[in-house]
């Protein structure tokens, strides 16, 4: 399934972009790419954990840039949202559980 992320990645970030571009224009705060791509080599080997430490990272970067960590949940949601639109739904169901967790 990681493979089909990856692959699917330029119309994810492309759907994703002008979505946040309504919500917001901060293009300062991190890519979508690297969320995107981060979701599915995680994913590839399994590694929820590893998952939950990028977004704790990016959490991070957010907060020291006096951002809030909403936006980063918003970001997540924009991008599971666009997913049911371009995945099966146990697909989106498996990014869901990365998601969650990380967001947790």
């Amino acid at each position: 399934m990681s493979k089909k992320i990856i692959a699917a990645k330029d119309d994810l970030s492309k759907k994703y972009n002008t979505i946040r571009g309504e919500i917001r224009s901060d293009e300062s705060l991190p890519n979508i790419d690297e969320c995107i791509i981060y979701l599915a080599e995680t994913m590839k080997v399994g590694s929820i954990e590893l998952f939950s430490d990028y977004i704790n990272w990016a959490a991070e970067l957010f907060t020291s840039r006096s951002y809030s960590i909403n936006n980063l949940k918003k970001d997540l949601d924009v991008l599971i949202d666009i997913a049911t639109q371009k995945f099966k739904e146990e697909e989106v169901e498996i990014m869901k559980e990365y998601i969650d967790a990380a967001l947790k």
